[in-house]
């Protein structure tokens, strides 16, 4: 945190004409707390995910809505979801380049961003990175504090298994 110092310089006079000596003291202000990731769904490392999934990131305290963003448009998108091409559970900006399209909706009740992909999700793996360190886009609490780093956590979906099929046997005796 910072320390600051305040100094009452002298040359004041109180209402019996005493002349002030002077007083300084010295305080300090705790650092700015960075907000948190609380929660996370789908888990980290999670398999088998439902393709129909919202995900979603509790904080560890209220955000700045207009920080938290996630549509394909804004260069200053900060709720980010990628196919994880190479299936490591990482993101790497050179081979996860196909973005998931969807929109983030922040709820200040809750401390939730919930992001709800549009179309749903395929099966595949992602990775889902939240924005933070001192650059922007990053998200930031309702007194500008910006997340310390980004967030990044990985989940897979279950596969496609298609419509039930049902088979009958007729047998016909002569």
């Amino acid at each position: 945190g910072a320390t600051y110092t305040a100094v009452i310089g002298t040359g004041f006079v109180d209402n019996e004409g005493t002349a002030s000596a002077g007083y300084s003291w010295t305080f300090s202000v705790a650092s700015a707390v960075n907000p948190k990731v609380s929660t996370v769904f789908p888990l980290d490392e999670s398999d088998g995910v439902s393709r129909s999934a919202t995900i979603r990131a509790t904080f560890s305290k209220s955000i700045d809505p207009d920080t938290i963003k996630g549509d394909l448009v804004t260069p200053s998108t900060t709720f980010l979801v990628y196919v994880d091409a190479n299936r490591n559970g990482v993101y790497d900006a050179a081979i996860d380049t196909q973005q998931v399209p969807g929109v983030v909706e922040y709820v200040d009740s809750t401390l939730t961003a919930t992001f709800t992909p549009d179309p749903q999700l395929t099966y595949a793996a992602y990775v889902v990175v939240l924005k933070g360190g001192a650059a922007d886009p990053t998200i930031r609490d309702l007194n500008g504090t910006e997340m310390a780093a980004d967030y990044p956590w990985n989940f897979s979906t279950v596969p496609d298994v298609g419509p039930a099929k049902r088979y009958y046997q007729h047998v016909v005796r002569f």
